[in-house]
This record gives C-alpha cells, sequence and structure tokens, in this order.
C-alpha cells in the first residue's frame, strides 16, 4: 500500500537523517568501547570492509529484501516517510541542539496517539522490545548520558521505522486487494492488471462494434421466417417508421459487452460492500504525521484541528464518501445505463438512454490512478496551472476580438434586407419570412444569397474559428470590406495566439526538466538510503550482539564505519547548501561559489578515502583546513553583500542568519571528522628549485636524438634544445673592423631591432 511506494524512494526531505551532534555537545558520539563479558572470550570474528570502508556483516539482523506476498498482509506499517517526518518534528522539540535523540516518553505518547486514532495496540510487547532496543543503541553510540535525561537516540537503526503499525481488518484487505491503484501483493497486482485488460477490452469492443460490416438489422417481432425483416411494407408490424430496425452489433460483442459489465459490476460491488470498514486515514501522509506529532501547522493547514478530540470516520460516513468520489461515480455512471436498459419493459423504448450509454467511455479514465500513468496528468494539470495568467489573458483578448471584430463583420457582411413576399426571396423559394441577403460576387451585382451572419452573435462563430486559424469555410466574408476585417483578424490571431502557446511551452520544458530533475535526484537519494541501510545495519547487529551478550570485535572497523558515515553527510549537507544558494546569489556568483564548495568537498573526499596512502613528495600541496578558511570567508562576504535589511525582503537578516548558522554546522562537522575520525593529510613538501631544473632537464632529454647524443652528450643536446628557436644577437664591430688604414670609413652595419 502507501508504506511499500514511500519505501521505494520518494522521500524528499532528507534533512533530519544528515544531521549528527556535533562533538561539543555533552551527547556527542564516543568512540565504542570493546564490552567485556564474563565467561571465555568466543573466537573474534572477521570484518569485511567494503571500498567504501563500510562494514559487510556476514550474519545481518536485517531482513532480505523479499518479493511481494500472494495477498494483502494483516499488518500494515506507517510508510517510513511519515515516520522520519515525525520523528525530526519530535526531534526539533525534545532535543534541538542534540540532533538524532527523542525523548523517550514522546515516543510513547506518538504511539498512544496513533493507537487512541487507529485502534488497541495488538502487539504492546513488541513496541517495548523495540525502546529496549533503543536503548541499547543509544548506549553504544553515545554513552549513558542521553539515557539519563531520558533520551534514545532513533537515527542510524531501521527497527524504529516498525514501531507504528496496526492490523488491517478483513474489509480492508478485500478492498484493497480489488482496488485498482492497490498494487502491494501478488494478488492485487493481478486484479489490478486484469480489471485493465478488461476497461480496455470493453473500450476496444464497443468502438469496433460501430463499424458498420459489425452491425445486422434486427429482425421485426412476430415477422414470418420467410420474411425476417418485413419487406412487404403493407404489413402492419414492419419496420416503417424513422429509427425503427436500427442496426445492432453482432451477437459476439454483445456477449463481450454483457461479462465486461458483469465484471464492473462485480468489482464496484464488493468495493461498495466492504468500504464502511476501510479506514481511509491511512493512506494519508498528512493526517497520520498531525496524529503522531500534534503539529499546529499542519492541523491547520489541512483543516485537521477539528478532528483532534473526534474518531475517524463512521461506516455511513466513509461510505458515503466512497459513493460520491469523483472516480466512484464514473464507474456508477458506466454500468448504470446498462441494469437500466436491461430492467426496462421496453428495451427498444430506451433510446435517450444512449446518452448515458456514452459515460461508459469515461471508464477509461481509471487506467489512469495507477502510478506510472498518474505521473503524466499531474504534469499536465502543473503546466496549465503555470499557465493560467497567460491563458487568461488569451481567453480577454478572444472576448475583446469576439465583441469588436464580430460589430464590424455584422456589420460588412450583413447584407440588405428583404421583406416576406418580395420576388427576390420568391425565387430563392424564402416564402414565410424575410431575409437579409448580400452580394456573393465582386463581378456579377445580382448574385445574391442569404447572409450566414444577420446578427452580431452568429459571427462570433466565424471570429472564433478565423482568430484560431481553424477556418471551416462554412461562414466567411464576400465583401471589400469583410475582407478587410478578416485580414486584421487573422493577425490578431496569429498574436494573440502566440503569447499564450509560447508561455505554456516554456512552462512545460521546465517542468519536464524539473521532473528528470526530481528523478535523478530520486536515484541518488535511493542509493543514499543504501548506504545508510548498511550503517544501520551494522549498529543494529552491534546491538543484538551486546544484547546476546558476544563481545563486538570492532574497535578497528568501528571509525571505518563511522567515517563512511559522516562523509556520506558531510556530501549531503554540501548539496543542500549549494541548492539553498540559488535563490539567494547572483547567478555568476552562486556559481562561483558553487564551484568553490564542490572543489573543496571533492578534495575533503579524496583526502579521507586515500587517507594513510604513501603519497610522493610535491604530489599533494592543498591544505584542507586554510582552503576551509577561505571558503567560509568567501561565503560570509557573499552573504554580507546580499542581505537585506528590509524585514519583507526574500533574503533578510533572518534569512541571513540562518544560511550562516547552516554553514557554520557543516564547517563543524568537516572539524568533527577530522577530530575523530583522522586529521586530514599534511600538505606533501614542495620541490626544491634544483630537484625542479633535474625534472625539467629529464622532461627535455626525452627529444634527445641519436645526432645530439653523438654531439657533444646529453648536456649539449639540452643546450642546443634551450637555444634552437633562438637567434643570435649580433655584436657591434670593432673600431678596427671599422676604419682600416689607407680605406675611407665605412658604416657600421645597423644592429636589429630589441
Amino acid at each position: 500500500m502507501a508504506a511499500t511506494e514511500a519505501e521505494n524512494g520518494e522521500t524528499k526531505n532528507v534533512t533530519g537523517e544528515l544531521g549528527l551532534t556535533p562533538s561539543k555537545h555533552p551527547g556527542a558520539i564516543q568512540p565504542l568501547m570493546p564490552i567485556t563479558t564474563p565467561g571465555p572470550k568466543p573466537t573474534a570474528r572477521p570484518i569485511k570492509l567494503n571500498d567504501e570502508g563500510m562494514v559487510v556483516n556476514e550474519e545481518s539482523t536485517m531482513p532480505k529484501k523479499k518479493g511481494d506476498p500472494w495477498v494483502i498482509p494483516v499488518r500494515y506499517y506507517v510508510s517510513r516517510k511519515v515516520c522520519r517526518k515525525s520523528f525530526e518534528n519530535m526531534d526539533t522539540q525534545d532535543s534541538p541542539d542534540r540532533p538524532g535523540l527523542i525523548k523517550e516518553a514522546s515516543l510513547r505518547a506518538m504511539s498512544d496517539r496513533f493507537h487512541n486514532k487507529f485502534g488497541k495496540d495488538n502487539h504492546p510487547e513488541e513496541f517495548e522490545q523495540l525502546v529496549d532496543h533503543l536503548r541499547r543503541h543509544t548506549r553504544r553510540r553515545r554513552g549513558d548520558g542521553p539515557l539519563e535525561e531520558g533520551l534514545v537516540e532513533w537515527e542510524n537503526t531501521s527497527r524504529v521505522y516498525d514501531m507504528f503499525n496496526v492490523d488491517l481488518n478483513i474489509f480492508e484487505r478485500i478492498f484493497f486487494t480489488v482496488d485498482v491503484s492497490e498494487s502491494s501483493s501478488f494478488l492485487s497486482k493481478f486484479c489490478s492488471g486484469f480489471l485493465i485488460m478488461t476497461i480496455i477490452l470493453s473500450i476496444v469492443n464497443w468502438m469496433v462494434s460501430t463499424l458498420p460490416e459489425m452491425t445486422e438489422i434486427p429482425p421485426c417481432e412476430g415477422a414470418p421466417q420467410d420474411d425476417p425483416h418485413m419487406v412487404n411494407a403493407t404489413a402492419t408490424w414492419c419496420c416503417t417508421e424513422p429509427g425503427d430496425c436500427a442496426p445492432e452489433p453482432k451477437g459476439f460483442f454483445k456477449t463481450v459487452e454483457i461479462v465486461t459489465v458483469l465484471i464492473f459490476t462485480w468489482e464496484y460491488l464488493i468495493r461498495l460492500l466492504t468500504v464502511h470498514s476501510v479506514r481511509f486515514e491511512l493512506l494519508n501522509e498528512f493526517f497520520l504525521e498531525w496524529t503522531l506529532t500534534e503539529d499546529d501547522e499542519i492541523g491547520i493547514r489541512y483543516n485537521f484541528v477539528k478532528k483532534k478530540d473526534q474518531s475517524l470516520d463512521g461506516p455511513w460516513m466513509t461510505t458515503f464518501k466512497h459513493i460520491f468520489a469523483t472516480s466512484n461515480l464514473i464507474d456508477l455512471l458506466s454500468i448504470l445505463p446498462f441494469w437500466i436498459e436491461r430492467l426496462a419493459d421496453d428495451g427498444s423504448g430506451a433510446s435517450v438512454l444512449v446518452i448515458l450509454r456514452i459515460l461508459r467511455l469515461t471508464r477509461i479514465f481509471r487506467v489512469f490512478k495507477l502510478g506510472k500513468y498518474n505521473d503524466v496528468f499531474t504534469m499536465f494539470s502543473n503546466v496549465m496551472s503555470q499557465s493560467l495568467p497567460a491563458l487568461g489573458l488569451m481567453v480577454f483578448f478572444i472576448g475583446m476580438g469576439l465583441c469588436l471584430f464580430g460589430t464590424l463583420l455584422w456589420f460588412a457582411e450583413q447584407g440588405t434586407w428583404y421583406p416576406e413576399g418580395h420576388e427576390t426571396l420568391l425565387s430563392m423559394d424564402i416564402t414565410d419570412r424575410g431575409a437579409w441577403l448580400r452580394n456573393t460576387s465582386s463581378v456579377d451585382p445580382f448574385a445574391l444569397d442569404e447572409t450566414p451572419f444577420p446578427s452580431i452573435i452568429h459571427s462570433y462563430w466565424c471570429v472564433i474559428v478565423t482568430i484560431t486559424t481553424v477556418g471551416y469555410g462554412d461562414a466567411f466574408p464576400t465583401t471589400p470590406a469583410g475582407k478587410f476585417v478578416a485580414t486584421l483578424m487573422i493577425l490578431c490571431g496569429i498574436v494573440v495566439l502566440a503569447m499564450p502557446v509560447g508561455v505554456v511551452g516554456a512552462n512545460f520544458s521546465n517542468e519536464y526538466a524539473a521532473r528528470e530533475t526530481e528523478k535523478k535526484q530520486r536515484l541518488k537519494l535511493k542509493q543514499q538510503q543504501e548506504e545508510t541501510a548498511r550503517v544501520e545495519q551494522e549498529q543494529d547487529h552491534a546491538a543484538d550482539m551486546e544484547l546476546k551478550g558476544t563481545p563486538v570485535d570492532e574497535p578497528a572497523s568501528t571509525n571505518q564505519s563511522k567515517g563512511a558515515e559522516l562523509r556520506q553527510k558531510i556530501v549531503i549537507d554540501a548539496e543542500e547548501i549549494d541548492n539553498s544558494w540559488k535563490g539567494i546569489f547572483p547567478e555568476l556568483q552562486y556559481e562561483w561559489l558553487s564551484r568553490c564548495l564542490r572543489q573543496f568537498v571533492s578534495e575533503f573526499i579524496d583526502g579521507a578515502m586515500n587517507s594513510g596512502k604513501s603519497m610522493n613528495k610535491g604530489q599533494r600541496l592543498t591544505n584542507l583546513p586554510h582552503r576551509l578558511d577561505q571558503l567560509t570567508v568567501r561565503f560570509n562576504e557573499a552573504c554580507s553583500s546580499a542581505v537585506s535589511y528590509d524585514d519583507l525582503a526574500e533574503f533578510n537578516l533572518k534569512e541571513a542568519r540562518e544560511k550562516r548558522r547552516r554553514f557554520a554546522l557543516f564547517a563543524d562537522k568537516i572539524w568533527e571528522y577530522w577530530a575523530t575520525v583522522g586529521p586530514p593529510e599534511k600538505p606533501s613538501d614542495p620541490y626544491e628549485y634544483f630537484e625542479l631544473k633535474a625534472q625539467l632537464t629529464m622532461n627535455m632529454s626525452a627529444f634527445i636524438t641519436k645526432d645530439d647524443q653523438m654531439n657533444g652528450g646529453p648536456k649539449e643536446a639540452v643546450s642546443k634544445l634551450l637555444h634552437q628557436n633562438t637567434e643570435p644577437v649580433p655584436t657591434a664591430p670593432k673600431i678596427s673592423q671599422i676604419v682600416k688604414p689607407g680605406l675611407p670609413p665605412q658604416t657600421p652595419p645597423k644592429l636589429p631591432a630589441a
């Protein structure tokens, strides 16, 4: 049911999942100490680590993923999404400075409120076992300090999501089995698929049966066998009036229709007879969250406050709401005409019900109750809602066009009034009334015809089809003035339609891109949840080992597991901070800050994953703490430049304080990682100058040829490489070279310009 959908990765708010207690608080995560128990020490278990440092336990307490059950299970668990939101809400109230902790009394109060609404807890011992598990889990991770304050840790354990559950009654299990939107068991999937195929078969059968080749003329009642269709027109029982003996679908199509309607009827009756005991509030995540937390904001927003001291809807109210729901009215109207025709005394006289039979086609919309098709309609409705201003503007302009161009077209194409009995009207077989006649030819002045625009209202049709560029051609202007007005209508129609169509197209592109981005985020979230599940699995296993009295031989692996968990949370926090910057900083400034943040996180993850590996001299020169301080200064400067002192501004002082606080927590989490898991890698020493020269010489030696090696060795070859592209600078000639005895003085050669 809804729990299955929520656990498949639809959780969007992961803020609470990412928070960890900073080390400066008294309830910070403490290093795990080996647990000693009396008796002989058991043999140490081999611990396996994956590539990311996560502990892989061969004996896991987390159940393996199984296939769907054959029938709807008796036990129904509240979705993981609702549980997490509720825990985060109570977390902020019970332990605002230490995320991940919640009061044990708050858990019991949440359980009491849940069972007061949805029925008695039939498994109280399971709740006590779960609370005991949370105590052991908290003691292992945070010591006895939180337990003394009545707090337990709810994060990093998967069992906490099994806390709120209720047993379904037999009527609820039957209802959800035949409901077409249910797909949490094999039988419900089969029923949904069978009903959808029946719907498609019914629609195709109805449409194909309207083909002339698939119809036949029914025989007249009481007709002789040799003339069943009563060709003899003198018989009193033959088909003589219009509408008599109309073609009907052949027998095969009638049989298919009867079978499909019977299936639809049984499905509707089963839901109608079992809906009285169905608690639909279990599928309303907002109602569940409000029940668990009693959050006034949620209660006011969805009008749940008045139900605080009330029980759930009774059988009669539940049945009434079910019958008059839109989808159920469609189901009823799709089968009702068939049975009315069958119960009528004269089936042939029930021609009025043909209109009702058209509603049978509306059954196709039940297909879109499935989530696969529902996304399409959701996206379409979102695009239309975003485009409502543009569509409203288009309707306004079309209304103005109807008034303006309708009047002008009527005035230009009205023609001349001819009274009743005029010879022109008589020649046109118009004998009982007067008429407006217009000239339909630009050559023949006597080519007259009755105008299609006798009033302004009559001209609206031509205006509509012209503005929308459809142009059926059934009504068109013939006079020069009418053609001029039609030209203006066509040009205005292009402008009127261009504006909203462009807006709708842009909104569709944005919505489609947003949905594609959401799909990618869901995929990433699913991967993150799988990583978190590994950590939860390891924590649950350790708590179970403690309960059994078995030492947990994980001193070497604890830091690995904790480091992998912190790295995952740091990356997710950085992504959320990056997304929160989009709407407050200018585009260029945001791109610069985002690049700086991503570069720092990339270097941090690279250093954390390669921690302990030997690095050559000059290979890693980044000083990560210094880079973090630089990033903090850049963010604070950007925040100060973008903040507004106006309380009504989008990025006011309160928002700036919240952004600074969130970034400070992110930076503190980085320092927590360095302090508890492992310090950052020390930057390697840079090369000396002689080492740089040696590297350059080694690189240049790759270009030395054999001829260079024969002419002086590598030293001469390197000198040649360094000067092969440099032209020699001629020196000034000596005086003796310029003035020689017995010869006139010579002009010294000009030196090339520097």
